[in-house]
This record gives C-alpha cells, sequence and structure tokens, in this order.
C-alpha cells in the first residue's frame, strides 16, 4: 500500500473512531475545510490518486465496525475528500455541490442523534454559507454568470432567475427544520443558530419576504428555548435580523428600536473582543437614525467617542440635523449613499431629512422680527431654505414643506394661502423633538 492511501486510511479510521465517541469538537474539526484553504497544497488529493476509489469510506468504515448512520457518515466523508480536492483545482461550483452534499448528509443524520452532532452541523452548515460568499465574490462566479445568462436567454428568453441564492436557502433550511421540529427539544437549543444562517443569506440576495415569513414560523413555533439559553453572540445576531425585519414596514420601528436596544446591552455584558465591537457598529448603524426617528435622540458626544469610526461618518450628518443645514445633510448623505444602501439604512436618513428643515424653520420664526412675530410670511422660509441649501426654492415648495411638518404635528399653527403668510401657535409653536442619547 503508498503511503498517500495509508494516510488515507488513518484519514477515515480516525474519522470513524470520533464519530463513535461522539466526540463533538473533533468531527466538527475533521469536516471543517475553511480554515485548511491556506494549505491546501500540503493537503494529499485522495480524489486525484484514487485512494477513494480503491478504498471507499463507507467500505473502510464498515469494515472497522458498524455504528448508528454509517451509510450516511460514509457519504459525508467521500463528500469531504471531493471537496478538498475540488478547492485544490480551484472548481468553486464542485466544492460548493459537496459542500451542499454534506450539509444535507449531516442534517439526516442528525435527525436520529442527540445535541452532540449540533456543532458538527454548525460547522458544516456556516462553511456552506461562507464558501459561496466567497465564490460570488470571486471573478469565476461573473464569468459563469454570464455563461448562465447567454445559455438560458437562448433556452427560455430573458424572463429567468438564477438560482445559486435559492439552492442555498434550500440546503441551509434542512438542519433550521431538523432543530426546529426536534421532539426531544435537546436539539432546539441550535435553533437560533441556523435561523441567524438564514437570515445572513436572505438578507445577503435580497430575499426579504422569505426572511419575513421566517420570523412567521419562529413566532408561532413552541417551546423555543429562552434566547437567554443561548450564548450572547447568538442571540445578539437573531435580535438584529428579527429587528432588520421588522424594519422592513416603518410602522414597526418601534419594535426595531426595542430589540437592537436590547442588543446593545447584551454586547455592554458580553466579553470585550473584535467581534463584539464589530456587532456594536452595526447594531448603532441601524440604531442611530430609528432611535432618532422614533424618539428624536441625537448621538451624543460620549458614542462619538466610544465610535471614532462612526464619528468619522455620521457626525456631519446629525450635526446637519442639529443646525438645520440642508447642504450639509444632502451633501453627507449622498457621499455615503453606496454604504447606506449596502447596509440598508438609506431610507432612513431619507426620512430624518423634514427635521433639518424643522430645525431651520425654527430658527427662522425666531429670528423673524415683525409687529407680529407668530405671523410670518411664507417667504421668509422661502429664503431660510434657498439660503441653506444652496439652491432656489419656490414659495410652493416652501408652503408643501410647512404644511407637512403641520399635518405631522411638528409645528403648531396653520397657513394661511391667500395672505401667504403661516399663524404660529402662541404657545409652543415648535414642540421640542431632539434630545441627546446616552
Amino acid at each position: 500500500m503508498s503511503d498517500i492511501h495509508r494516510r488515507y486510511l488513518d484519514h477515515v479510521l480516525t474519522f470513524g473512531k470520533c464519530i463513535r465517541l461522539h466526540d463533538s469538537a473533533a468531527v466538527a474539526e475533521s469536516l471543517s475545510f475553511l480554515d485548511k484553504i491556506s494549505s491546501l497544497d500540503s493537503i494529499p488529493d485522495y480524489v486525484k490518486s484514487d485512494s477513494i476509489k480503491m478504498l471507499p469510506p463507507l467500505e473502510v468504515l464498515r469494515n472497522n465496525g458498524w455504528f448508528k448512520g454509517v451509510n450516511q457518515w460514509g457519504i459525508v466523508i467521500d463528500g469531504y475528500f471531493n471537496l478538498l480536492s475540488s478547492l485544490k483545482s480551484l472548481n468553486f461550483k464542485n466544492a460548493i455541490k459537496y459542500s451542499s452534499k454534506i450539509v444535507t448528509e449531516v442534517s439526516k443524520i442528525a435527525r436520529n442523534e442527540d445535541r452532540w452532532i449540533c456543532i458538527p452541523l454548525m460547522t458544516v452548515t456556516t462553511e456552506l454559507r461562507k464558501l459561496v460568499m466567497i465564490y460570488i465574490q470571486s471573478s469565476d462566479y461573473d464569468e459563469d454568470v454570464k455563461s448562465q445568462e447567454k445559455q438560458k436567454r437562448q433556452q427560455y428568453g430573458a424572463d429567468f432567475q438564477l438560482s445559486l441564492d435559492e439552492e442555498l436557502a434550500n440546503v441551509l433550511q434542512r438542519p433550521f427544520k431538523v432543530c426546529l421540529s426536534d421532539k426531544s427539544e435537546e436539539k432546539k437549543i441550535a435553533v437560533y443558530f441556523f435561523a441567524n444562517e438564514l437570515f445572513r443569506t436572505y438578507i445577503k440576495f435580497e430575499k426579504f419576504d422569505a426572511a419575513k415569513n421566517m420570523c412567521k414560523v419562529l413566532l408561532h413555533s413552541p417551546n423555543l428555548p429562552p434566547l437567554s439559553s443561548v450564548p450572547k453572540s447568538q442571540s445578539v445576531t437573531y435580535k438584529y435580523f428579527l429587528a432588520m425585519v421588522e424594519c422592513m414596514n416603518f410602522e414597526h420601528l418601534e419594535n426595531a428600536a426595542q430589540l437592537l436596544n436590547n442588543a446593545l446591552i447584551d454586547c455592554e455584558n458580553s466579553p470585550k473582543n473584535g467581534e463584539t465591537f464589530k456587532n456594536q457598529l452595526s447594531i448603532l448603524l441601524f440604531l442611530m437614525p430609528i432611535n432618532f426617528l422614533m424618539y428624536c435622540q441625537l448621538p451624543s458626544p460620549t458614542l462619538w467617542e466610544r465610535y471614532p469610526s462612526l464619528a468619522i461618518t455620521f457626525r456631519k450628518i446629525f450635526e446637519a440635523v442639529k443646525q438645520g443645514n440642508l447642504k450639509q445633510f444632502d451633501e453627507e448623505v449622498a457621499d455615503i449613499q453606496i454604504l447606506l444602501l449596502k447596509r440598508h439604512v438609506y431610507s432612513f436618513y431619507i426620512r430624518m431629512r423634514p427635521f433639518v428643515e424643522l430645525r431651520l424653520f425654527n430658527k427662522t420664526a425666531h429670528l423673524y422680527i415683525g409687529e407680529k412675530t407668530h405671523i410670518i410670511p411664507l417667504e421668509q422660509f422661502t429664503r431660510a431654505e434657498g439660503y441653506s441649501s444652496g439652491r432656489i426654492f419656490t414659495q410652493e415648495e416652501t408652503e408643501s414643506r410647512l404644511a407637512s411638518l403641520i399635518f405631522s404635528r411638528k409645528i403648531k399653527g396653520y397657513i394661511s394661502h391667500g395672505n401667504k403668510v403661516i399663524v404660529l401657535s402662541k404657545k409652543d409653536p415648535f414642540p421640542k423633538q431632539v434630545v441627546p442619547i446616552k
């Protein structure tokens, strides 16, 4: 027997021993491949050496003694070695195919195992998702997409949809469903982990309806373990994604704010490391505009000091809101528009713009000197908008904006269109809107 065949045989037998012992960490390590990418050149290719063909994993496992799920484990090990071989040749499509097969088979195995299988199942699931994300960022993916577009247009015409995202979601649903439907409830503790993997996939591929549907499934699922019983990293991520889904309906922003604030508190109570800090930044990216829209709260100087990267990107936007500076607000939002769109928060900042105008109108009213200071010509506000924004405004535009603010009860008063004035309430015409958050 050649040296490579001997190494292969030892590898399979060691794998089988770990499975028999239910050594969760060792099995997970044996199935991991992303941590081996940097050293692929030093890993033998058991496919090209024909080791798998000469000594199929299932045959090796059976010859060493039967155990529960041996048939599926044989398929898993075979798929793992084919996965490594595909990665060595940079064939991402094949690697994804074998990784998907591994997740499918380990999910089948998990139905008849207790909670020891959760960590191996988590490992193969998250590594499949990450592998797909690596692939779609590669030039190979761009070429494959172009090739598929050409082929499908020839076959079906222009109306088609690429299915990599759907295939990934379908595979990731399997471990999620296994844990969700676990009758013994031993594996239900992992349901939040797999929900997070699905959320990441749905959000990445902008499958927002699918994310909403999964929220409904979780909401109506009985006997889910409390979030307090799972690791903080999982509960924080879960609350974050639930908040993202709530944000899709502006009427649910208060729920989103509560979830995000709770997630931020959980981060504060977690060990301080790079991952926790990254989570805090992601949460605050949503929480800053939502807290402003819901409670008219501005980020405090303390917050900017704690998170300087956020201060560099967002501080001038909130300063513009406080100052009523339309030009600065519009320019700052335009400069980071791509980031805001990518992180799904652009619409929140657009909704903040009326507050900039509100602050501007408030300052204009306080500076107006007339016989009756509560009756102000519309022309005063039109000039103020033009000066603040750097462009010419018509009186009709200004009147429309004032009317909108009156309707939303941010200004107390009424517009006299015939007299071209706004008549403000003598008592508190601009109800207090802005308070700082700690």
